[in-house]
């Protein structure tokens, strides 16, 4: 049921948020080793660019999860998000992504300014921490 893991909820014959993120990665595989240097924009459906979101914002499953349940975070038709690796302020290009901003022209309560992308990195202990706060599916004895 959607409304308990809306991350990993399949609808009949379809797939989940985690089930397209894999589709995601390969269409960035190919832009990466095809378009590099490139300007690209892509059209799409808003599973997709929630998707391609968590992939770009290097999103855990729980970072994901709240998010998508923030009602300012709500994608809507005509959403465009748009990524740079460009620092708005310096016009500095980075390595990698690092900016996101957002627009919907016919909603007017979403912010449009650059937003960081914090990707986080986590230690040998924080790492544990999380596998440990979940309950084993199964014990050897």
């Amino acid at each position: 049921m959607k409304q308990i893991d809306s991350l990993y909820w399949r609808p009949p014959g379809g797939e989940s948020i985690a089930d397209v993120r894999l589709r995601v990665r390969n269409l960035f595989d190919t832009l990466h080793r095809e378009c590099g240097g490139q300007t690209v924009i892509i059209v799409t459906h808003v599973e997709f660019m929630w998707a391609a979101r968590a992939e770009l914002e290097y999103m855990t499953d729980e970072q994901w999860v709240e998010l998508e349940k923030d009602p300012s975070q709500k994608m809507g038709n005509t959403q465009i998000l748009h990524y740079s690796r460009r620092n708005p302020i310096s016009g500095e290009a980075g390595k990698n992504i690092g900016w996101r901003r957002s627009t919907c022209p016919w909603k007017d309560n979403i912010k449009t300014e650059w937003i960081p992308i914090e990707r986080k990195k986590f230690t040998n202990e924080e790492l544990l921490e999380q596998v440990n706060k979940i309950e084993p599916v199964f014990a050897l004895v």
